[in-house]
């Protein structure tokens, strides 16, 4: 993965710190990541929404991420409003934009009434060509 990113970046670094370790202590790098809080805060307060006093305040819109296991092939639901990641399962060979991961996540916007309010973004490796 680290060969898609700029070598030596914050963002770089991040990933070979936090692959090894297990789910709670990527957790714990992620929370205590100075430098990660900073970039965040400052996009956060670029926009015209207000903002809330606290991480912990219920705001009515948020990142969802659905991300392929590399490991066992399922289509998770990464939502920080959760306790966990959500199974939504195995995709097999197909990934995430396929007809099927497709349909997963129309699922996930028509059971969650966000059809009128939300962004799409795929993060997907460059085509080499």
């Amino acid at each position: 993965m680290s060969e898609v990113l700029v070598p030596n970046s914050h963002l770089d670094q991040l990933i070979r710190k936090c692959t090894p370790l297990g789910r709670d202590e990527r957790a714990k790098v992620l929370e205590e990541d100075a430098e990660l809080e900073a970039a965040y805060t400052a996009v956060a307060t670029r926009g015209d929404s207000a903002v809330p006093e606290s991480a912990e305040d219920e705001v009515d819109f948020h990142y969802v991420c659905f991300v392929k296991s590399q490991k066992d092939g399922h289509l998770y639901e990464m939502d920080g409003d959760k306790n966990g990641p959500v199974d939504w399962g195995e995709l097999g060979d197909d990934d995430v934009m396929s007809e099927q991961g497709r349909a997963l996540v129309t699922e996930f916007v028509r059971r969650t009434g966000c059809d009128s309010g939300f962004s799409l973004l795929v993060l997907a490796p460059a085509l080499s060509g």
